[in-house]
């Protein structure tokens, strides 16, 4: 029969051992749904997606989807309530190292469809085919 010090000892051994694989469990499930990031997570996503583009993409890849980002912010798509202009700053304070993010270029060709694929969303958002404004109008 164990001893209560042994007993404690492994529970907590047994406890230590589970417990990063429970806070991954929970960051795997986040609380939220996706499709509605928060402001914070919304503009550190478009500055990721700047990032990639100058990286992955040709100049004129970049200089269009940039345009293009640029519009989306000023509609208010990634943060309704918020001035343009200061989203705007925070998406340009918020952007990482390229090698953080697409570390070699084989990782540009998946980063580049996914872009392509953002990018075509967009477009039908603006154009008022996709979902409704965010703001209502």
């Amino acid at each position: 029969m164990l001893q209560p010090v042994d007993r404690d000892l492994r529970v907590m051994a047994l406890w230590l051992c589970l417990m990063p694989s429970m806070a991954l469990a929970q960051s795997a499930f986040p609380t939220s749904a996706p499709d509605t990031p928060s402001p914070a997570q919304g503009r550190q996503l478009e500055a990721d997606y700047r990032v990639m583009a100058a990286r992955c993409g040709t100049p004129a890849f970049e200089k269009l989807f940039t345009r293009q980002s640029r519009a989306f912010v000023a509609a208010g798509w990634i943060e309704k309530t918020a001035d343009p202009a200061a989203t705007e700053k925070a998406i340009e304070t918020l952007r990482r190292n390229p090698l953080m993010l697409v570390s070699n270029r084989a990782a540009c060709d998946s980063r580049m469809v996914e872009l392509k694929q953002v990018m075509q969303e967009r477009s039908e958002r603006l154009r008022g085919r996709g979902a409704k404004h965010p703001a209502g109008k």
